[in-house]
């Protein structure tokens, strides 16, 4: 009976706090009003999406130990997550991972996630045999479906394969290799051209539009090589392209313009990519990756930090990779196309 009383009173709480609020909203001028439910509306959603957060399995994830640091608290998806760490440069066993992922009942039981900087893999705790490898761009989606189970591998598989087999999708791992957008590979001594793809959800300067009217009558930018002019940085073009090749050592891929070194300047050079005659040591070096559909993604090797083009005139941006981490996922990471000449 007890139990019983504290539910009417906390229902008859609820009630009385409800008709507060709409007192108030019916005092207010209409459009404001419509505001303020749709602002309580929002704020209850969350709440609901925090309850379910914290009643939901921590998802388990084996992340490479360079990239230990890019799980993003303010990222839903990495919230609540389990991270063990791997180092090794060979092939992962996915089997054994399996097994590692069966002895840890407080995660969720039926996927865990193989992540290597831009490569994320979903794999079958049951069947590790069944995986499902996505980039960044999908990764909230892909997760989310997969934890609460509106969704299997198998179903994300048959959904659509790529239109080919990129092999690994990151120079971080043995065996990459380039490709251009038709999936055909680039090898030593062949020639591409670098296209910057649009994001058309820029956050633009509303007080200099030139960078609206160039994303909106291009289907892609070109990246050209710098001048003695203003240095050796790459930058955006829409007049003229530059050409591109690829140099593997140790069997590391690395890009190269004019046979140098593409990699990460310093900050004095607003981290810009410029090419040099030496090869970049590791805190210099460039991570290539494969988007979901066939473009690549430069980002920093150590960081993660996605590569940005800042357009500072009609016909010119400054390709550099953005270090503030409050700026990526307003910016997020720039996709290049791959054009073999």
């Amino acid at each position: 009976m007890r139990k019983l009383d504290a539910s009417v009173a906390a229902l008859l709480a609820a009630v009385a706090e409800n008709q507060r609020l709409y007192d108030g909203y019916s005092a207010l001028p209409p459009d404001i009003a419509l505001a303020r439910l749709k602002l309580e509306d929002a704020r209850q959603a969350l709440e609901q999406m925090r309850i379910q957060c914290e009643n939901a399995l921590p998802v388990l994830y084996f992340v490479f130990g360079h990239d230990a640091d890019t799980l993003k608290s303010s990222y839903l998806v990495d919230d609540n997550t389990i991270s063990e760490l791997y180092e090794t440069d060979q092939a992962i066993d996915v089997t054994e991972l399996a097994v590692i992922a069966r002895s840890k009942p407080d995660c969720v039981s039926h996927f865990f996630v193989v992540n290597r900087g831009q490569e994320y893999r979903a794999v079958s705790t049951v069947e590790p045999s069944v995986s499902y490898t996505f980039g960044p761009s999908t990764k909230t989606r892909v997760i989310s479906q997969l934890a609460n189970g509106s969704k299997t591998i198998q179903a994300l598989i048959d959904e659509g394969q790529p239109l080919f087999d990129y092999g690994p999708r990151t120079n971080k791992s043995p065996g990459f290799k380039l490709r251009d957008c038709n999936g055909e590979e680039v090898v030593e001594g062949e020639r591409f051209m670098l296209q910057i793809v649009p994001r058309r959800s820029l956050k633009l300067d509303p007080d200099f539009d030139a960078p609206r009217s160039i994303f909106d009558c291009k289907e892609w930018i070109d990246v050209v090589g710098g001048s003695s002019a203003i240095g050796n940085t790459l930058r955006g073009s829409i007049d003229y392209a530059a050409y591109f090749g690829l140099t593997v050592v140790d069997g590391l891929t690395h890009l190269t313009f004019e046979g140098r070194f593409l990699q990460v300047g310093d900050q004095d050079s607003g981290y810009g990519i410029s090419h040099e005659s030496s090869l970049p040591p590791e805190d210099s070096r460039i991570q290539i990756s494969y988007g979901d559909n066939g473009d690549i993604m430069i980002n920093d090797w150590l960081t993660n930090a996605p590569m940005n083009c800042d357009w500072v005139k009609a016909s010119v941006g400054y390709i550099t990779i953005e270090r503030e981490a409050n700026e990526w996922e307003n910016k997020g990471p720039g996709n290049l196309r791959v054009i073999k000449v």
